[in-house]
């Protein structure tokens, strides 16, 4: 079987057309000799417009002369087979940049190609199916509303690509898109971009990182980022749950996580773990059921959460946000978190967490003197009632059952005890109950259940008054 046809196209050649043309024609000295390769030209219409067709694979080959003035343009192509482009110069001359290159509204039905110095890199309005940029330096680099069907990779191993100012505003990344380890040394422009499991693990915004209502599809990896400026993702929407790991944030960050998936589907659960929050992070107004920040140090600003839906992953969260309210000195504010962060905190196995518990209950950790008072009436009634209780189902006629209740079972009986039982240092009626032994296995039961709990609520019921008090004073003190 023969091999393919190629066409090959030389830097040089491309720049000794190009001398020899007037302007205008001399900027599509490339896509004039491309058509001149052709054996037999044809077009096709492609989103309303008549597009040049290229069956074969191309490639534009290096130069062994340095080209600086080099502009390439050409529009309006249907590329079929696979385009692999060199835009680089000999060993003399490692480090000098063409002017210019613009492919614009043209279509990539295989994969794309480019190792490239340049100072402007201008691939607008097309569609690719696989893209790649290898090792190439671009001051200048545009994807302005191009689609990605495939993969898009701007690193790989072995590569190193060096970008500056990139223009990704509204393109489309539908089959994924490789960032990782990637240097931007300017500002990057991801606005209403639609980004599907793309990877900025170790990627490095240097300047600005503006994603203002882009939209994440997938799985999208934000881990070990590092944002020198300011990053924004106002407005953006999340099909998933975001995750953003172990971020590096320089001392001047600003990172604006704001007004995410309004209007649409809330996000189960956010999670900026193991950062330390330099600068400022914006987290107000968004549509978020969890938020999880376990891990992170607030060295800088947090800006206020208002958010009343939204609930804490875990205490190490709750705890962050109680400290920023405690900064602003939004006690009220704080004691909510606290509360919050001493709930999550229960979870844990130990008697440190069943205090914390019983502190819940009896008084939802200092903000509830309501609960306070419910609480110490009802341990009050149960226990003494309990009490009281095992006393009728003593069989044998013991001393206290003769002398207070054979002729006192009523309800003026039962307050009067019941009004004793509060004083904290009267135990005549414990003392009075525990004279006789019993003489019967269930009597022995029935008498220890009634020891138990008239010794539980003498404790708890101090107690409820104790956190009752507590509740009161929640305004003067804080921890």
């Amino acid at each position: 079987m023969s091999e393919e046809k190629k066409i090959e196209i030389n830097l040089e050649e491309i720049a000794q057309l190009q001398n020899s043309l007037s302007p205008p024609q001399g900027a599509f000295a490339f896509q004039i000799l491309l058509k001149l390769r052709l054996p037999n030209p044809r077009y096709e219409i492609h989103d309303g417009e008549k597009k040049l067709v290229v069956d074969f694979p191309v490639h534009i080959s290096p130069s062994t002369k340095e080209l600086p003035n080099l502009a390439l343009t050409s529009q309006a192509i249907i590329f079929k087979k696979p385009v692999q482009i060199n835009v680089v110069w000999g060993a003399g001359h490692p480090n000098t940049k063409i002017l210019q290159f613009l492919m614009l509204r043209s279509v990539f039905e295989s994969e794309c190609s480019i190792t490239m110095l340049a100072e402007q890199l201008d691939l607008r309005y097309c569609t690719f199916q696989n893209f790649k940029l290898v090792n190439s330096e671009i001051d200048y680099l545009s994807l302005e509303e191009s689609k990605i069907q495939g993969v898009a990779e701007f690193s790989a191993k072995g590569n190193d690509n060096v970008l500056t100012t990139c223009n990704f505003k509204r393109t489309e990344f539908n089959g994924g898109a490789k960032f990782k380890k990637l240097p931007f040394r300017g500002g990057v422009d991801f606005k209403e971009a639609k980004l599907t499991n793309c990877d900025f693990t170790k990627t490095k915004f240097e300047d600005e990182a503006d994603f203002k209502e882009a939209k994440f599809y997938g799985e999208n990896i934000f881990e070990y980022t590092q944002f020198n400026e300011r990053g924004a993702f106002k407005g953006a929407y999340f099909d998933s749950n975001p995750v953003f790991n172990k971020l590096i944030l320089g001392s001047e960050s600003q990172m604006y996580f704001s007004q995410l998936n309004k209007n649409s589907k809330p996000i189960d659960r956010f999670t900026i773990r193991d950062t330390i929050i330099n600068g400022r992070l914006d987290l107000d107004d968004n549509n978020i059921t969890i938020l999880d920040m376990k891990g992170s140090v607030v060295a800088g600003t947090l800006s206020r959460v208002q958010f009343s839906n939204i609930a804490c992953a875990n205490w190490e969260t709750a705890c962050i946000l109680k400290n920023e309210e405690l900064k602003r000195n939004n006690i009220i504010k704080a004691l909510e978190y606290k509360a919050e962060e001493k709930n999550l905190y229960i979870c844990k196995n130990g008697s440190e967490q069943f205090s914390l518990w019983l502190s819940w209950i009896s008084n939802n950790h200092g903000q509830s003197w309501k609960r306070g008072v419910g609480f110490t009436l009802v341990v009050w009634l149960l226990f003494f009632t309990l009490f009281y209780l095992s006393l009728l189902g003593m069989n044998d006629a013991s001393t206290l059952y003769y002398k207070v209740f054979k002729q006192d079972l009523n309800f003026n009986s039962y307050i009067s005890l019941m009004i004793q039982y509060l004083s904290p240092t009267d135990y005549q009626m414990l003392a009075d109950y525990i004279q006789n032994t019993p003489n019967k296995l269930l009597e022995w039961i029935v008498k220890f259940s009634g020891i138990c709990f008239y010794l539980l609520g003498k404790a708890l019921v101090p107690y409820g008054i104790y956190e009752v008090v507590q509740a009161f004073r929640k305004f003067n003190k804080i921890d």
